[in-house]
């Protein structure tokens, strides 16, 4: 029987000895790619650093950033560098103003200048920020958009993450609410995004945009405050008509009488119309007219009194009246006069209660 040797005394084969120094040797080559990924982690870092501070310096957040327009306004616009480190989100990639200084002359967007002794940065002074009116105002606007469906627990960072795929946002601003149990602001799951042109914001609103799984909502920040406002015009109505309801009158219903003498009273004609079972809603007539308006509540009520008068008059008095019937064009602008009084004596009941109130409450 032949004698198994241990397998610690096998020799190896040239062959195999060749076959193993070919794998230390691939082994090595794929130790190499780990100097180009911190090629790349340094790359990225200062990419970040010129992001974050062009993002403070750039025209949306500068006309925001009261703090910052304080600093810009002590020294020529030279804001030190160390100020800036105490920023949380800058402080958050670096706090060496070498690696930041370094970062910022990388920099080809033109925004910034260093200073000769490369402590202290300030916006150049040929990209001067624009001047602080409605104009800018609508500028700024026309390159910004509103995003929403993103989870209510993200933080800045996580929008500037987000945002980093399209180029180039230049502000991010968080929506947010006050939540009144807990006193603080709590985000709404959306954001306002500016970028630098309006073309860039174009081509950012024709994607298909998601986080995750989720696909979120996009418009330009025009269009959805242009959308709120119709939202608080329909809400004002809402409310408007549950304070105010709709004021419904009788068609059919208003008589028109002539020829009254100059004696008649308000009261001999609504007293004569009830007399023959009119259910009077109003009369609009005053002594020494010579034609009175006389509304009914009943629909078609009007022509069903006109029937019972002989002839077609009423007798006031000793005089006796034309009576016909408002119909057609006649009878709806008639009604929408009565309509539009009525809304009038409505308002002016409320304003007298409302400064009727506070008077008593300053009487007390």
């Amino acid at each position: 029987m032949a004698e198994v040797k241990p397998i610690d005394n096998v020799v190896e084969e040239p062959e195999a000895k060749k076959a193993k120094l070919d794998a230390e040797e691939e082994e090595v080559k794929v130790a190499e790619p780990a100097e180009e990924s911190t090629a790349v982690k340094t790359e990225k870092l200062e990419q970040d650093i010129i992001d974050q501070v062009e993002y403070y310096f750039g025209d949306a957040n500068l006309f925001r950033d009261k703090f910052l327009q304080a600093e810009t306004a002590k020294n020529e616009g030279w804001v030190p560098i160390t100020t800036l480190t105490t920023f949380k989100r800058l402080a958050s990639l670096s706090t060496d103003v070498k690696v930041i200084v370094d970062a910022l002359d990388k920099s080809d967007s033109g925004l910034l200048e260093i200073s000769e002794d490369r402590q202290s940065i300030r916006r150049h002074p040929e990209r001067p920020l624009p001047e602080k009116n409605e104009e800018t105002r609508k500028e700024i606007q026309s390159r910004t958009a509103y995003v929403k469906g993103f989870p209510k627990e993200l933080e800045m960072p996580d929008f500037i993450e987000f945002f980093k795929d399209y180029p180039k946002v230049s502000h991010v601003v968080i929506r947010k609410y006050l939540d009144k149990p807990t006193k603080t602001y709590k985000s709404k799951g959306s954001v306002f995004v500016t970028f630098s042109t309006r073309d860039q914001c174009a081509a950012f609103l024709t994607q298909d945009i998601k986080h995750k799984d989720t696909d979120l909502i996009t418009k330009w920040q025009s269009d959805y405050y242009a959308g709120k406002k119709t939202e608080r015009q329909e809400q004002k109505k809402e409310k408007n008509a549950k304070l105010e309801p709709e004021i419904e009158l009788a068609k059919g219903a208003v008589l028109l009488i002539t020829e009254i003498k100059p004696d008649t009273t308000r009261d001999v004609i609504k007293g004569k119309i009830e007399s023959l079972e009119g259910d009077v809603a109003f009369v609009e007539f005053k002594t020494g007219e010579e034609r009175a308006y006389v509304r009914l509540s009943n629909e078609n009520g009007a022509k069903d009194l006109l029937a019972k008068l002989d002839g077609g008059k009423l007798k006031l008095g000793e005089n006796e009246s034309p009576v016909s019937v408002l119909e057609g064009e006649d009878e709806e602008k008639y009604l929408a006069d009565c309509v539009e009084k009525m809304k009038l004596r409505r308002k002016a009941g409320n304003r007298n209660n409302k400064f009727g109130s506070r008077k008593r409450k300053a009487d007390n």
